[in-house]
């Protein structure tokens, strides 16, 4: 019984998880089951949240880039109407 619950809980650390270098050393060498797929999930969560983001940055990228065309097409069109006034006022 006592080597079931060892492969899946492992050996407990403690605060020595927390030591730089050691602690992620240990971790991969006496870690259980339990802990292997709760970092296993952990990663595919932040991979997840990474996709997420990274098509939410294209978006909004996209987004960004057609308002600028709106507005370069009224700064176009305001140009234009004030050359056209201005040859008006000319003409009177």
């Amino acid at each position: 019984a006592g080597a079931v619950i060892l492969f899946y809980e492992g050996v407990p650390l403690g605060p020595v998880r927390d030591i730089p270098y050691v602690g992620p050393a240990l971790s991969g060498i006496v870690d259980g089951r339990v802990d292997r797929e709760y970092a296993a999930g952990q990663l595919n969560e932040r991979l997840v949240w990474q996709e997420k983001q990274w098509r939410a940055e294209i978006a909004n990228a996209a987004k960004v880039k057609a308002q600028q065309v709106d507005i370069d097409a009224a700064a176009q069109q305001l140009a234009d109407n004030k050359r056209a006034d201005t040859l008006r006022i000319a003409d009177l």
